[in-house]
């Protein structure tokens, strides 16, 4: 769907469009996960051609998220800001006509890389599963989730959150196919890792902020960057211990 929609058409918001596109690949890249032994190798080739599909759209999102967490901070701290001026704008980026065409060249490369890996999948015509192969496939995510869970969230290196979130993310897919389509899965757990992973979305966020205004630091004032870089630490603190709980009720605690 996602390869029809953008292949051919001009979405007119191509950030909510960008957005959207990323998270039907991921979600795309788990349930390959649950294909047949017969198929593994097909699927990790289409797996990780989705990915690259994907990355083309990666520096337009990435700029997205730290423009929209980065005014919440200013606007958290009441700070006189103009998002516009130098050096901000240079995090942020330009805007008008010019951007969102090409972002919408982005997202008809994109689009028509996953409508090739859609062609190959098309072709494929394994015999249905039953659900309890689907579910036996799905726990070997669920253990590879408690294995990217840190000793100690509250010390979590961003590479720990990252992979966290990624193990979330493929197991909250996973989840929702049983439930839909088998009636196998938990909706509890699947709303739980919902959650879950907004809340380590969020926290990367605030590192990919903290990146940004590292590069810029020789432009902003001292001051400045220190009211912001705590302010960075103080939202991620607070994050983190919200996640503490939700990640030992689900996954076990130090299952690293």
């Amino acid at each position: 769907g996602i390869a029809a929609r953008y292949r051919d058409k001009t979405p007119k918001n191509p950030s909510r469009a960008i957005h959207t596109c990323r998270a039907r690949v991921k979600e795309a890249r788990a349930l390959l996960r649950l294909a047949p032994p017969s198929l593994r190798e097909q699927a990790k080739a289409c797996r990780k051609e989705l990915a690259a599909a994907a990355r083309i759209l990666s520096a337009p999102r990435d700029r997205f998220v730290v423009a929209a967490t980065l005014t919440k901070l200013i606007q958290e701290q009441s700070l006189d800001i103009n998002m516009n001026d130098p050096p901000f704008n240079v995090i942020c980026g330009s805007s008008g006509r010019g951007l969102k065409q090409h972002h919408r060249k982005l997202l008809q490369q994109t689009s028509i890389q996953i409508y090739r890996v859609a062609q190959k999948i098309a072709t494929w015509s394994p015999p249905p599963d039953p659900p309890a192969r689907l579910v036996e496939r799905a726990e070997r995510s669920w253990r590879s989730a408690r294995r990217a869970v840190p000793k100690k969230l509250a010390t979590a290196t961003p590479e720990h959150i990252h992979d966290l979130r990624k193990a979330v993310i493929i197991c909250r897919y996973q989840m929702g196919f049983l439930n839909r389509h088998h009636r196998v899965g938990n909706s509890i757990v699947e709303f739980s890792l919902e959650k879950l992973r907004k809340k380590l979305g969020k926290i990367f966020d605030f590192y990919r902020v903290g990146t940004e205004l590292y590069r810029i630091r020789p432009e902003i004032h001292t001051d400045l960057m220190k009211i912001l870089t705590k302010a960075i630490r103080s939202n991620q603190r607070i994050l983190k211990k919200r996640i503490t709980k939700s990640v030992e009720h689900l996954f076990g605690a130090g299952s690293r």
